[in-house]
């Protein structure tokens, strides 16, 4: 009778203990899923995402004519520019920024230097989907998330990496009986911050060759006809070499562009 006292002990305490797993699981498979109204939005940005094509980039040779900053230089395609404002933030470190006026109304511009940020660097620095800050000296992490795990098992090692991996999964499915809450966090924190960073109404294009990275073409104005174009070529795990040109529809072609970012020496 003691025996089976034991057994009836063991168990039900083995049954609490699956039930307590289990009731954490389904919880956090809900709080982290993309029906969460937090992350709602990530069900459109997921539909829409999508990378159009890869760009070979191949480091230019320039003996002359082209504008420098750091070890960037650049063909001087804006002799008919003159120089504008400097871009003033603090992720970014600018080369110069050039306009083309018509009728005194800017219809180009051109922007060149170093941003200090990188998504996946971002992401593995903060490590977490929401911080709160108190003051200065006191920073609280909530919701933490291990995604130099899901770097590391997936080889992701860059922007350009990180972009096409959340590209090529953006399709599966999460299986709350064989996917583990840890893996749940992951993802919804990938494209979480994929979508902070990306449009969904971007074109997107990766860069592969002598440097990785990607190209954002964004339609902007009340009737789309402005046209802004962002290059990023990956520096470090915190740098990106930037490149943007913002210019009326007619102004460039996409072939432009490409011609332009082959026309780039990083020293």
């Amino acid at each position: 009778m003691k025996k089976k006292n034991i057994i009836i002990i063991i168990v039900s305490v083995v049954i609490i203990l699956i039930a307590i797993l289990a009731s954490y699981k389904v919880y956090n498979f809900q709080k982290f899923s993309f029906d969460n109204y937090r992350y709602e939005n990530l069900k459109e940005f997921i539909k829409k995402f999508n990378v159009k094509e890869t760009i070979e980039f191949k480091n230019a040779k320039l003996e002359d004519d082209y504008l420098e900053f750091e070890n960037i230089k650049i063909k001087n395609h804006y002799h008919d520019y003159t120089e504008a404002e400097a871009e003033k933030f603090d992720s970014f470190k600018s080369g110069g920024s050039f306009e083309k006026k018509i009728d005194d109304k800017v219809v180009s511009k051109f922007t060149f230097g170093i941003e200090t940020y990188t998504i996946k660097g971002l992401m593995s620095y903060m490590k977490a989907f929401s911080i709160d800050r108190t003051d200065k000296d006191n920073i609280k992490r909530t919701d933490a998330v291990d995604i130099d795990n899901l770097f590391n098992k997936n080889g992701i090692k860059d922007d350009y990496d990180l972009i096409k991996y959340g590209y090529q999964h953006k399709d599966d499915k999460l299986n709350i009986l064989l996917d583990s809450v840890k893996k749940r966090k992951q993802i919804t924190y990938l494209y979480a911050n994929l979508n902070m960073f990306l449009n969904s109404e971007d074109d997107i294009y990766l860069i592969n060759g002598d440097l990785k990275g990607y190209m954002t073409v964004t339609k902007t104005g009340t009737d789309n006809k402005t046209i802004k174009v962002i290059v990023r070529l990956i520096k470090d795990d915190m740098n990106a070499y930037y490149f943007a040109w913002n210019y009326d529809e007619g102004i460039y072609t996409l072939d432009d562009i490409k011609s332009f970012l082959n026309s780039i020496e990083i020293g």
